[in-house]
């Protein structure tokens, strides 16, 4: 549900606020709090600020209460009242230094230390926005208060594609939370996935969002393994460009499951199929396309 210009996403049993901004170059800021009275509180002291247009406050799954950049209520918003933003299919260079920075600034503590970052363009890493979720899930949900307190999402707006990343102060939660943020950081810090099944369902969304064009690639490589004539590799990749969403989507999930143990992860980066694995394995998948792209 796009109930803002770019919606932080809805945690189940969570309050979350919102604070967004006209201006590009400030991000727009989440926190998720367990009691109503912590998120009012957050909104009050966000609106002091007088920088901030509007506050998204999201209790359940299927309304919005929007405020004022004063504060006060304005409306319940039970209809999405936003167009969401579309993966962009084109390659963008982001710089996690300039958010850090931005983060720090927005959020007004230089200690925050940026936890993991999901992006969606053509360049972007699957396993970063796959870790993204399974951190929301091990880390937020089940946060205390007080360490609930020290989490921010940001959506930055200064690229054209959606950005959002979650920010804590790590030195201020507690020794648990803490140890599980260190248990992970270095298969975040690599954009290695957390989670093998659900990074492999997010890659096969990004090949039909953002990376079709790397498909059709794909195919050719993988037709030529298979001793494919030109105009049978030209049909394949016809059948893939062609084929609705649904399918496509059914079709990107068996590339990801025939060719996983090619993959190869470099850090905030999209993931490649190594070439000798392609050419060594990709021939099954050449003959067998037609089963999926009917």
């Amino acid at each position: 549900m796009q109930w803002a210009p770019r919606s932080s996403p809805y945690l189940a049993g969570l309050h979350s606020i919102q604070a967004s901004s006209n201006n590009s170059r400030l991000p727009d800021i989440t926190t998720f709090s367990i009691e109503a009275d912590a998120s009012e509180r957050w909104m009050e002291s966000m609106a002091r600020r007088n920088v901030y247009d509007a506050f998204f406050y999201r209790r359940d799954a299927q309304s919005v209460d929007l405020h004022a950049r004063d504060g006060k209520f304005v409306k319940k918003m039970t209809a999405p009242s936003f167009v969401a933003l579309a993966a962009s299919e084109e390659v963008r260079k982001l710089s996690r230094d300039a958010m850090l920075h931005s983060a720090r600034e927005a959020i007004r503590n230089p200690n925050v230390t940026l936890l993991v970052c999901a992006e969606d363009h053509a360049g972007a890493s699957a396993a970063d926005h796959s870790n993204f979720v399974v951190i929301c899930r091990r880390m937020l949900l089940e946060a205390a208060s007080r360490d609930l307190a020290q989490f921010s999402m940001l959506e930055h707006k200064t690229w054209p594609c959606r950005v959002t990343s979650l920010y804590a102060d790590i030195s201020a939660l507690s020794t648990d939370m803490q140890n599980t943020f260190l248990e992970r950081y270095k298969w975040l810090s690599n954009s290695w996935p957390l989670n093998a099944r659900h990074h492999a369902d997010t890659l096969a969304a990004r090949f039909v969002n953002a990376r079709s064009t790397y498909v059709t690639g794909l195919l050719l490589d993988c037709g030529h393994a298979a001793g494919m004539s030109w105009d049978e590799v030209t049909s394949m990749q016809a059948r893939w460009m062609l084929a609705s969403p649904g399918v496509k989507y059914q079709f990107a999930q068996h590339i990801v499951e025939s060719l996983q143990e090619g993959l190869i992860y470099s850090t905030a980066e999209a993931e490649l199929f190594c070439s000798s694995h392609v050419k060594n394995n990709g021939s099954t998948l050449a003959r067998n396309h037609r089963a999926i792209l009917a």
